[in-house]
């Protein structure tokens, strides 16, 4: 504790910024620490110290130093003084920077040295200085730092990937990792931000690598592979050629730990994958190809985590029908026309399948057995022998054989041939048909039916069936085509209920049935009774009950008859008819106008009296001149509103009855009155008139009045109403219909006009002249208008006019009263008058340019001229203002210098102000070059009358992001850009004093192209890489090897200035060429260098019949793979061939006789040959 505080000591550090804090600072910082920048710790377990270090800056201006470093600590260490990683000392001032250790209770101990980091200062006048921390704790009870095997987190590591390392370690310190191994300086280990134990390992080259991590002195060593990139060779096919049906097995050679599959092509173009058996890095895969033609076959070789994936060469295998024989052809037995049938063959030599074709009676067509390629089903639509060929697929011996088809037999038959509705009939169906028969259902029309009938199917050859109908069906059975012969059902119709409810004579009787099976409905018959069918049911009907004699009743005896579909049901009905009495006296027989005469009914009917009234000519009397009510006692009471003689007679249960006479007398009339007796109302106002009579019949009044145009808007038998359109003096009279001598008059009726929507003119103003106007209604002689309020007020008042006009000279509420002329009543209004008002003075445009017209305008309540002069402007400067002649409150402005001009405009003594601003012209912006490239320099430039201050240019690109413009001189109208992106700029170019003038500018994108020619060489051969832009900076290029890594030689690059450049490789291998240009960079362009042929080896066939074929194949050994070789023969006997070139590396050979020699050599170097020597026999 004694020799720790002993440590601890200060030290001034003089630090001298500038004093501001965007000015860079003169001179870098000068830091000093005290102990020479380190605290040292030396502590035991559970014990807390505290160290510290001062700063001091000796500046004018506040510093801020940055400490970095501290997320290194251990977490048990504790620093003050900082804040956000940073501490700011004060002019002459000091900062502390304090520490504070508690060494853990629990562990192994520590001991490390920690360094921070300060910086203060930007750019060139950075200084950094740093403080080492000397960590030592002791362990409470010393534990030996123990640290477990190491782990890396990826179980399959390709070049690039990344994989995190870590330990098992009793310490608390940080790991350290180290890495060794043939490739470990591809090697890269970062230890993780959050996690001091691990870190993060990657490696550029496969191999193993040897990791060494180190924690208190202790370490521990463990390896992490990185895979290769998986690769993988062309596919070989054996046998080659192969056969269909054959089984072809697929090799390729792969590396990198990888998942390989084959890709196959088929000859009709259809494709699939085999998956690879992989052992010792060769991969196999087998198939069994089924058509005949060249298969197209490849291979892939994916990584582990599916990341990579290499992808061969294909080759073309040729595959040959195979020499299958076909025998044991037979169809199944018992064949019958329309059931399926099947036929199978043997085959021997092939396992592609047979084809089957036939010929005989009818067209047979064939489904392969998917379960046995040699087997197939058929259905025979007609009976008869057909001869069945079965041939192999892929070619082979075909075999003939013949099937027998018997015709198809069918015939159905019934238990039950008569029946009533929905009563079941069994049908029994034999057949030799596999197939489910169709009950087909006729009715009697012999048309086929499938409604008004149940059938189910029993499952046993039997059917049940029942018809909801009555007719006669006809049914047969059907399979195949074949129709059995029918067996004929009748279906009778069934009478559910019957009724015939008894009645009286001369009532109307009813008889109805309700009928199962049938919708013709039924016919009734009866000796006596006389039937009308029901419209509504055809099932049922009416009857007139005939007269029977009193008081026996009579009984008819009625037959009910349908008939359904020709089939005739009947049943009996009995209908009973009771006898009628009817008769009819009037009590008193003579009463006056409205007076009652009772009428007594007496009668055994069950209907109600039906009454019919006659007057004396033996008209029907309306029912309105009369009432007749019924007492419910089997009298009625009878009373006319009309005197007159009066006949009645009534019916019942169709009986008249005997014809009673009443004589009405009428009643005089007294007098008449009318209410009211005198009116006074305005035009079109409606008045109602009404009349009372005393005594008489009721007959009513008529109604008459003086007024020509008077309007009758409604009347009654006692009232009328009057409209009155036109003012005046008149009278209404009403006189009685029944004494046409009694009258009563209405007198005087006063009509009188009226006056409505007195209004003024809006918006009145004092000085501007106003209207007044109204509506009178039933008068022409116009109206006179008086006005009361601020001033007086003069109307125009013209005789006959509805209205007038006035000029107020005052503004104020005016109240103001319309008086119809020649009397009525008067309306009163107020109208309001405003002052004059003038403000918001414009000049459109503005800012206005000089020498160019603007519009002044103000905006007033006042219709006068508006009066504008010039207050001030610019010193000597010449300016115009002339009055608009087609708009009195405008005028037209010119100002002849740059500058502010004071407005004033007055109307009716009331003025305000204005300021026009007039700016120098702008005009002739233009940008150089016309069209313009992104990333080269372009010039915008315009012409500017009135300033020499210069333009500022302002666009925003095409994506919205700002353009930034530099002027190509001080006061210029000139200044330039670089552009970064495509497209149109809108360019807008602002004087000093606001004149403004816009543009658009084209810029084209940059054309960068790359092209390497030729794509293929060999090594130090030469490919000529052209560019083609329209950029201005110089091609930058980069390469990239097969496994897409930058690389910088192997290779020379020439430049042929004029846009072209030659590259030679000097190692095999696929080369990624890509450049940029003005920020643009190209498309990628592909060299393959190939090393040098250096060997041609053939494949001949040693020994050919005459005129047979041979397959030759060339083997080029080095070279691109591509060209190939040239083929020669050379006869030994001079003997006639024939060579097909296939290919670039095979070809045909056909000889007549004896040996050939056969060479090829290399397109690429004609100088490497080989041979091979064919005999022929």
């Amino acid at each position: 504790m004694k020799n720790l505080r002993q440590i601890a000591s200060l030290l001034s550090v003089a630090l001298a910024l500038g004093s501001c804090a965007q000015t860079p600072v003169a001179t870098p910082p000068s830091l000093t620490f005290g102990n020479n920048g380190t605290v040292s710790f030396n502590g035991t377990a559970g014990q807390t110290e505290t160290r510290s270090v001062t700063v001091t800056n000796n500046g004018t201006s506040a510093v801020t130093v940055n400490v970095e470093g501290l997320n290194n600590l251990p977490t048990w260490i504790t620093v003050s003084g900082v804040t956000n990683g940073s501490i700011t000392v004060q002019p002459n001032a000091t900062a502390t920077l304090g520490f504070s250790a508690a060494c853990p209770a629990t562990g192994t101990g520590y001991n490390q040295d920690k360094t921070l980091t300060l910086t203060a200062g930007t750019g060139a006048n950075t200084l950094t200085k740093t403080i080492t921390v000397h960590i030592v704790c002791a362990a409470p009870n010393p534990t030996p730092t123990t640290i477990g095997n190491g782990t890396s987190s990826a179980t399959n590591l390709l070049p690039g990937q990344n994989t995190t390392l870590s330990v098992t370690t009793n310490s608390d310190q940080a790991v350290t990792y180290t890495v060794t191994g043939a490739n470990a300086s591809s090697a890269t280990i970062t230890t993780n931000t959050g996690n001091n134990q691990q870190a993060t390992f990657s490696a550029t080259q496969p191999g193993t690598y040897t990791i060494t991590a180190t924690s208190g002195g202790v370490s521990t060593t463990f390896t992490v592979t990185v895979n290769a990139n998986p690769t993988v060779t062309q596919p070989q096919a054996n046998p080659n050629p192969g056969t269909v049906g054959a089984v072809t097995t697929l090799t390729t050679t792969t590396t990198g730990g990888a998942n390989v599959a084959f890709n196959v092509t088929r000859p009709d173009g259809t494709t699939f994958t085999l998956g690879a058996t992989t052992t010792n890095g060769t991969s196999t895969a087998t198939f069994t190809p089924a058509q005949v033609g060249v298969y197209v076959i490849g291979a892939t070789a994916t990584s582990a985590d599916t990341t990579a994936v290499a992808t061969s060469t294909t080759i073309n295998y040729t595959v040959n029908p195979s020499p299958a024989v076909v025998s044991n052809t037979a169809c199944s037995t018992d064949l019958v026309a329309g059931n399926q049938g099947s036929i199978t063959s043997t085959v021997t030599g092939s396992t592609a399948g047979v084809t089957f074709t036939a010929t005989g009676p009818a067209t047979l067509t064939f489904t392969s057995n998917p379960n046995n390629n040699n087997a197939a089903t058929f259905t025979p639509t007609t009976a008869g022998t057909y001869t069945i060929t079965a041939t192999p697929k892929g070619g082979g011996t075909a075999q003939t054989t013949t099937c027998d088809v018997a015709a198809t037999t069918i015939t159905v038959a019934t238990n039950a041939t008569t029946v009533t509705v929905n009563e079941a009939s069994t049908l029994t169906v034999t057949t030799n048909s596999t197939q489910v028969p169709v009950i087909v259902v006729r009715n009697a029309n012999n048309n086929v039916i499938t409604s008004g009938f149940t059938l189910t199917d029993n499952n046993n050859g039997t059917y049940t069936i029942a018809f909801s109908t009555a007719g006669t069906y006809s049914v047969a059975a059907r399979v195949n085509g074949t129709t059995s012969g029918p067996a004929t059902i009748t279906v009778h119709s069934v009478f559910a209920t019957t009724s015939c409810p008894a009645v009286t004579s001369g009532q109307t009787g009813t008889i109805s049935s309700t009928v199962t099976g049938s919708n013709t409905g039924v016919t009734y018959t009866a000796n006596g009774l006389t039937f009308t069918p029901d419209p509504a049911n055809a099932n049922n009907a009416t009857f007139i009950a005939p007269n029977v004699p009193v008081p026996a009743q009579s009984a008819y005896s009625v037959t009910a008859t349908n008939i359904q579909g020709g089939v005739t049901t009947t049943t009996s009905i009995t209908c009973i008819v009771n006898p009628v009495n009817n008769t009819l006296v009037a009590n008193p027989t003579s009463v006056p106008v409205n007076q009652p005469s009772t009428l007594t009914v007496t009668t055994n009917g069950t209907t109600t009296p039906t009454f019919t009234v006659r007057d004396a000519n033996g008209n029907v009397v309306p029912i309105a001149n009369y009432t007749l009510t019924t007492n419910n006692n089997g009298t009625y009471t009878f009373m006319a509103s009309i005197a007159g003689t009066y006949s009645i007679s009534e019916v019942v249960n169709g009986l008249t009855s005997n014809t009673v006479t009443v004589t009405v007398t009428p009643a005089p009339v007294s007098s008449v009155t009318i209410a009211p007796t005198s009116a006074t109302v305005a035009v079109n106002t409606q008045q109602t008139f009404t009349a009372t009579v005393n005594g008489g019949n009721g007959s009513g009044m008529t109604f008459s009045t003086t007024a020509a145009d008077a309007v009758l808007v409604s009347s009654t038998a006692t009232s009328a109403t009057y409209s009155f359109p036109t003012a005046g003096s008149y009278s209404v009279t009403a006189t009685s219909v029944q004494d046409p001598t009694k009258t009563a008059t209405s007198t005087p009726v006063k009509v009188n006009p009226t006056i409505a929507n007195v209004v003024c003119s809006p918006n009145l103003v004092a000085g501007n002249q106003g209207t007044i106007t109204s509506t009178v209604t039933g008068s022409t002689a116009g109206v006179t208008y008086s006005a009361t309020g601020p001033a007086t007020l003069t109307f125009s008042n013209v005789a006959g006019s509805n209205s007038s006009t006035f000029t107020p000279t005052v503004a104020g509420i005016y109240t103001i009263t319309a008086t119809p002329n020649g009397g009525g009543t008067a309306v009163t209004t107020t109208c309001t008058v405003a002052a004059t008002t003038i403000a918001g003075g414009t000049s459109t445009p503005s800012p206005v340019a000089v020498n160019h017209s603007s519009t002044l305008s103000v905006t007033t309540n006042s219709t006068k001229a508006v009066s504008y002069f010039v207050y001030t402007g610019p010193a000597g400067a010449a300016v115009s203002v002339v009055p608009d002649p087609n708009n009195n409150q405008q005028a037209t402005f010119i100002g002849g210098t740059a500058g502010d001009y004071t407005i004033v405009a007055q109307v009716n003594g009331v003025s305000t102000s204005f300021t026009v601003t007039v700016i120098p012209t702008i005009a002739n912006l233009v940008c150089s070059p016309t069209t313009g490239v992104v990333g080269t320099q372009s010039t915008v430039s315009s012409t500017v009358t009135g300033s020499t201050a210069g333009v500022t240019y302002t666009a925003t690109d095409p994506n919205g992001n700002t353009v930034t413009f530099t002027p190509t001189a001080a006061g210029s109208n000139s200044s330039t850009f670089t552009p970064t992106v495509a497209g149109t700029y809108t360019i807008t170019g602002t004087t000093n004093q606001g004149g403004q003038t816009t543009t658009t500018c084209t810029i084209n994108p940059v054309i960068n192209t790359l092209v390497a020619d030729p794509a293929i060489v060999a090594v130090n051969q030469a490919s000529t890489l052209t560019v083609t832009t329209n950029g201005s900076t110089a091609p930058t290029f980069t390469v990239k090897d097969a496994n897409g890594n930058v690389i910088t030689a192997g290779y020379t690059r020439t430049d042929s200035f004029n846009g072209t450049y030659t590259i030679v490789f000097s190692t095999p291998g696929t080369y990624t060429i890509t450049e940029v240009v003005n920020g643009v960079t190209s498309n990628a362009a592909t060299v393959t260098v190939t090393a040098p042929v250096t060997a041609v080896t053939l494949s001949c066939p040693k020994l050919l019949s005459a005129g047979g074929e041979g397959f030759i194949v060339a083997t080029v050994t080095g070279g691109d793979g591509v060209s190939g070789v040239l083929f020669d023969v050379f006869p030994i006997n001079d003997l006639p061939y024939d060579l097909i070139v296939n290919s670039a590396t095979t070809a045909t050979f056909i000889g007549t006789g004896e040996s050939y020699l056969i060479g090829a050599h290399s397109v690429e170097n004609p100088d490497v040959s080989g041979g091979c020597v064919i005999a022929v026999r």
